[in-house]
């Protein structure tokens, strides 16, 4: 999500843009419905939120792609766009990638990768405490 602020309360300025905290950062990626996304799309991407629904619904098999559309416009999207993961317009249904989408996609690949191979939060925090 980009936040018009301008540097002396104008109305006008620089677009700022929110910084992944780690937690944001955990919370973007934790679900699989928005990894899920974030791999649908490619830097610089803007597609409509309806053919985002349409292809992961294809790719999820679901019987119907309603369902989709509504968990990604009142969840997910959302929940990417304050992240500054991606853009998302409602209004327009527009979704673009935003500046922090290679950085969450970078780390939603490791997520993957680690869950692909067993990995569990309870290991990595058992290692933790033996160090």
């Amino acid at each position: 999500m980009s936040e018009s602020k301008s540097d002396a309360d104008s109305g006008t300025g620089p677009t700022v843009t929110p910084e992944l905290t780690t937690d944001d950062a955990l919370s973007a990626i934790g679900v699989e419905a928005r990894r899920r996304i974030i791999y649908a799309l490619s830097p610089g991407d803007e597609v409509a939120s309806a053919n985002l629904s349409v292809l992961l619904s294809r790719r999820e098999g679901a019987p119907r792609p309603e369902i989709v559309t509504r968990s990604l416009e009142h969840m997910h999207l959302p929940k990417l766009d304050a992240c500054g993961v991606i853009d998302y317009e409602r209004s327009s249904g527009l979704v673009r990638t935003g500046p922090n989408y290679k950085l969450a996609r970078d780390l939603a690949t490791i997520v993957t990768l680690a869950m692909d191979h067993g990995a569990t939060v309870t290991e990595v925090e058992e290692r933790d405490d033996d160090e």
